[in-house]
């Protein structure tokens, strides 16, 4: 018997949630004044280097040269703090959602993820994870989802969890 269906089910109900543009918070106007405030400092640099470096050496070339490497050096000191600043905004969106971060770098992996469907029944129970299928962006089987999933889980550079172990054991179970 269906009781609902389309926009009135849970997976409904969720999906016109997200498809919802929210106003911007208070922190991304944060994140957004620290970008054109070192966007900022970078135009105020360029000119000001270029002017003190050229009365300086007296070769307007060298002072332009100068200026130009001074500015770009400053972009790679400044992405740090923007990139974990980002991660930081991340957490606060997830913990909004009732979600704990213990590790700011998971957010940028979990962020690299396009469709992750998994199933927890087993989990908890038997320790144990089992990959059923891969399919492919349109539902159909694919083998070379799988493919590219048993690469990821067997090349990886951090820990193998429950996931990667399922997905290396359904793969080696294919080639058998």
């Amino acid at each position: 018997m269906v009781l609902r269906t389309g926009e009135r089910t849970v997976f409904g109900e969720m999906a016109s949630k997200l498809a919802k543009s929210r106003p911007p918070t208070a922190f991304q106007k944060g994140i957004k004044r620290i970008s054109l405030m070192f966007a900022g400092v970078t135009l105020v640099m360029l000119p000001l280097v270029l002017v003190l470096s050229g009365l300086i050496q007296r070769d307007w070339l060298q002072a332009f040269l100068f200026a130009i490497s001074v500015a770009v050096g400053l972009t790679p000191d400044m992405l740090p703090m923007i990139v974990n600043t980002n991660l930081a905004r991340g957490s606060a969106v997830m913990a909004r959602e009732k979600t704990i971060v213990k590790r700011l770098d998971a957010i940028s992996n979990l962020g690299s993820i396009d469709i992750l469907c998994t199933d927890k029944t087993g989990t908890l129970t038997r320790n144990q994870v089992a990959l059923m299928k891969g399919v492919d962006i349109s539902g159909n089987n694919s083998l070379r989802v799988v493919e590219f999933a048993f690469l990821n889980s067997t090349f990886q550079t951090g820990l193998k969890n429950l996931l990667d172990e399922a997905v290396i054991n359904y793969y080696e179970g294919i080639l058998c």
